[in-house]
C-alpha cells in the first residue's frame, strides 16, 4: 500500500482533506475502519471532514497500517488575555501615503466588548466592534465550485475609518483599548502620510514590461503591462508599491524616480503612421511623454488607451494592403482611446514598446505556410507537478505527451519547438522568454490536473483549457471541444486563466489540463499507453485543423 497525499504531519486551513493512494486490488482499504471505494487498479481518493486541531487517520490494507496526522489550523485570531490587542492584526500593515480627503481604514483584533479607538494626527477615530468578517475564497475555489463569499466568525474585530484634509506627516497610529476600567495602548508599525498634490513625485518604469496591478500587491489583478520608459506621477504608496496617476499600482523595484516633481500633463499625440515589415505591422504614435497604456482586444478590433494624453492628430497614414484596415480615435477625460480594425477576426499577437517617447504597437500577421508550434511540457526537474495515485509525477507525463505531439506535427509539415526536451528544471520566466524570443505561431502548455484540499478528488474528472488574451479564446475553445469529442471525455471547463504561460501576447497561448491525476478512474485512463497515443493524435489533428480554419 502506498499513500501519496497528504504528506506526513500535514497542516491545512481546509475543512476537508482527501487521502490519495493505491494498493493491490485484492482485499479492502479502510480508513479509520471505514471501507473506501477503489478503482479496478486499486487506487483510492476518499475525502474526510477535518476538525480544528489534530486529526488522525488510520489507513489499512490487509495487515499493513499507516497512520496519517493532519492538523487543521484555526484562522480565527484570539487575544491571549484581557485586556489585549493583537499587534499582528493592526491595519494598515505597511507604511501608507495618500492624497487629501482619501479614506484611511483602520482595524485591529482585541478583547471583545471593549472600547477601541485610534489616535492619529490630532484625530480620535472610534472603531466599531463586529464579530464576523466576509472572506472571498481563493481563486482556486472556482475549481471546486466553492467560490461564494463566506461569513467567518472573528470575535473582537474592531474597524473604522477617517479622512485628512491637508498634507501632513501623520506618523504611526496609536491603538487604544479600554476594558473594565483598564486601558492599554499599542503603537502601530505603519507610518501614514498625506501627500501634497502640488509636490507629487514622478517615476519612470525600468523593467522591460512591468506588471501593473489593481492594488498594492501580487494578489491583486493584473493590468496591461507598462513598457520600459513609461512615466507617471505617484499619487499614493503602500509598502513597496506605488499608485500611479492613471490608477494602476507598480512595484517600486520596477521604477526609478525622475528629477522633475510633476510631469507635464497631459501628453500630446499628433500624427500616427502604420508601416509594414515581414510578418508585422508597426503602428507608431509619437508622444511628448511616454504615458501609461491599456489594451483591449475583441475579434477584429484592437483598442489602445493612452492615459494622461490629449489628441492633436490631423493625419493618420495606413498601408494600402496592410493588416490595419482603419484607425479611429476618441478623446475622453484624461485619456485617448484608439480603435484599430484589423483584416481578420483572429488576432495573432502583439507587443508594445517605447522608442524614445514614441509608442510602437507591433501587430502580428497570420503565420506563413510553415507555422511554428511551441509545446511546453509542464514542470520538470525538481518541479514534479501533481502526482498520480501511485506517485507518478506530472512532469513525466507532460514530456512524453509533448514529444508524441511533436512527432505528429512534424509529420504534418509544421515546425515544432519544445520548451524542454528532458527532465530538467525550467522556470516560468525562462519558458516565457523562449516564447518571446522564438515567436511561435501559437503556444500550448501541457498539464494534468489536481485540486485544492477541499476538492472532491474521488468524483472530479474532465479536461479543461485556459486562455488569457482574447486572441487565444477561440483556440482554447476549439482545442477543448475537439479533444472532448475525439476522446469521449468529460469537460471540466473553459477558463480565463491568469497564468505565466497564457500571458505572453506575441502569439495565441493556451494551457491545457488533460485530466485529473488524483481521480482513480481518470488516472487509470491517463496512464494507459494507448491513451497517450490517442491524446497526442487528437491534439495534433486539432492544431492542424485550427490553423487551416482560423
Amino acid at each position: 500500500m502506498q499513500i501519496v497525499y497528504p504528506p506526513a504531519n500535514y497542516q491545512t486551513q481546509s475543512a476537508r482533506i482527501f487521502i490519495l493512494g493505491t494498493a493491490l486490488p485484492n482485499g479492502e482499504v479502510r480508513v479509520n475502519g471505514q471501507v473506501v471505494s477503489r478503482s479496478k487498479a486499486g487506487h483510492f481518493a476518499p475525502s474526510f471532514a477535518l476538525d480544528v486541531g489534530l486529526n488522525v487517520f488510520r489507513v489499512s490494507w490487509q495487515d499493513i497500517e499507516q497512520v496519517i496526522q493532519i492538523t487543521r489550523l484555526d484562522a480565527t485570531l484570539v487575544p491571549a488575555k484581557a485586556p489585549s490587542l493583537l499587534p499582528e492584526s493592526m491595519v494598515p500593515v505597511e507604511p501608507l501615503a495618500c492624497l487629501p480627503d482619501e479614506v484611511i481604514c483602520f482595524s485591529v483584533i482585541g478583547t471583545p466588548g471593549a472600547r477601541v479607538r485610534v489616535l492619529i494626527g490630532g484625530q480620535i477615530v472610534t472603531l466599531a466592534e463586529t464579530d464576523y468578517h466576509t472572506q472571498l475564497p481563493a481563486n482556486q475555489s472556482l475549481l471546486t465550485n466553492q467560490n461564494q463569499p463566506r461569513q467567518l466568525s472573528q470575535p473582537g474585530l474592531y474597524q473604522g475609518w477617517t479622512r485628512f484634509h491637508k498634507p501632513e506627516q501623520l506618523g504611526q497610529p496609536r491603538y487604544q483599548l479600554e476594558w473594565q476600567e483598564q486601558q492599554i495602548t499599542h503603537l502601530g508599525q505603519a507610518a501614514i502620510e498625506v501627500l501634497d498634490p502640488a509636490q507629487l513625485s514622478a517615476v519612470a518604469v525600468t523593467a522591460w514590461q512591468a506588471d501593473a496591478r489593481t492594488g498594492p500587491g501580487t494578489d491583486y489583478a493584473r493590468l496591461t503591462p507598462l513598457p520600459q520608459r513609461t512615466q507617471a506621477t505617484v499619487t499614493g504608496r503602500s509598502g513597496s508599491w506605488l499608485r500611479l496617476d492613471y490608477g494602476g499600482w507598480l512595484s517600486a523595484s520596477h521604477a526609478q524616480p525622475l528629477s522633475l516633481k510633476l510631469l507635464p500633463s497631459p501628453a500630446s499625440v499628433r500624427s500616427v503612421a502604420c508601416t509594414e515589415r515581414s510578418g508585422w505591422t508597426d503602428v507608431i504614435l509619437p508622444l511628448t511623454v511616454p504615458v501609461p497604456i491599456s489594451v483591449r482586444q475583441e475579434a477584429d478590433r484592437f483598442w489602445l488607451t493612452l492615459h494622461n494624453t490629449v489628441v492633436q492628430t490631423d493625419l493618420i497614414r495606413l498601408s494600402e494592403q496592410g493588416w490595419v484596415q482603419s484607425l479611429t480615435w476618441q478623446q475622453q477625460p484624461n485619456q485617448v482611446e484608439c480603435c484599430l480594425r484589423l483584416k481578420s477576426p483572429q488576432q495573432w499577437g502583439y507587443c508594445l514598446r517605447y522608442e524614445g517617447s514614441s509608442l510602437v504597437l507591433s501587430l502580428r500577421h497570420p503565420p506563413d505556410q510553415t507555422p511554428l508550434i511551441m509545446l511546453d511540457p509542464g514542470h520538470g526537474g525538481e518541479a514534479s507537478g501533481a502526482r498520480g495515485l501511485n506517485g507518478l509525477p506530472e512532469k513525466d507525463l507532460t514530456l512524453s505527451l509533448a514529444q508524441q505531439v511533436q512527432e505528429r506535427l512534424l509529420a504534418a509539415g509544421l515546425r515544432v519547438s519544445l520548451t524542454r526536451q528532458a527532465d530538467v528544471s525550467l522556470s516560468l520566466q525562462e519558458r516565457t522568454q523562449l516564447i518571446e524570443s522564438q515567436l511561435p505561431s501559437l503556444c500550448l502548455s501541457l498539464h494534468y490536473n489536481a485540486l485544492p484540499d477541499d476538492g472532491d478528488a474521488e468524483h472530479t474528472q474532465g479536461l479543461s483549457a485556459f486562455w488569457y488574451h482574447p486572441q487565444s479564446l477561440e483556440l482554447a475553445r476549439f482545442l477543448l471541444c475537439s479533444l472532448l469529442e475525439r476522446l469521449n471525455r468529460q469537460s471540466h471547463g473553459l477558463y480565463w486563466g491568469n497564468f505565466a504561460l497564457t500571458r505572453p501576447s506575441v502569439c495565441p497561448a493556451v494551457l491545457l489540463e488533460l485530466g485529473f491525476l488524483i481521480n482513480p478512474e481518470e488516472f487509470e485512463w491517463i496512464v494507459e499507453p494507448q491513451t497517450q497515443t490517442q491524446v497526442a493524435q487528437a491534439l495534433a489533428d486539432a492544431i492542424v485543423q485550427w490553423l487551416h480554419t482560423a
